[in-house]
């Protein structure tokens, strides 16, 4: 895993966006602070919210690659009301280190999942994603 500092969404490749799962009565995934707001107001057409949304209804909060836009849903949070569950971090990096393998997909950036309004502590949680990930992974801060 490597570290960068930067702008998330300026980069050329695959982005991960921190996701909870809740899904409103309309079918649209809360996506209503942080990176997940400005990604679900930035990825129209399909709305990444909606497509997210169905993803949770029909599997689960898994993660959800869209090919379209180049982005996964990485599942940090169960509720937008409580903080960030490690257990699920580790869940979610090492079902997207699985897609990535079999995807054959050679980067992914993605933010300090779980820290900014996840509430935990980037020392911890880059010690549990350390042990999935590899140097594909791209963390931009």
């Amino acid at each position: 895993m490597k570290e960068i500092v930067g702008n998330l969404f300026a980069q050329l490749g695959w982005i991960a966006i921190p996701t909870n799962g809740v899904v409103k009565h309309n079918g649209r995934l809360v996506m209503g602070a942080g990176v997940a707001k400005y990604a679900a107001s930035v990825f129209k057409n399909p709305d990444i919210d909606l497509v997210f949304g169905d993803h949770v209804l029909t599997t689960g909060n898994t993660p959800c690659p869209v090919y379209t836009h180049k982005v996964i849903s990485f599942p940090t949070k169960h509720s937008f009301t409580e903080h960030s569950c490690l257990d699920l971090i580790a869940d979610s990096a090492t079902s997207i280190k699985e897609w990535m393998d079999s995807n054959e997909i050679s980067e992914l950036y993605l933010p300090k999942v779980g820290c900014g309004y996840g509430g935990l502590d980037w020392d911890v949680v880059r010690n549990k994603l350390e042990s999935v990930f590899d140097d594909r992974f791209i963390v931009v801060f």
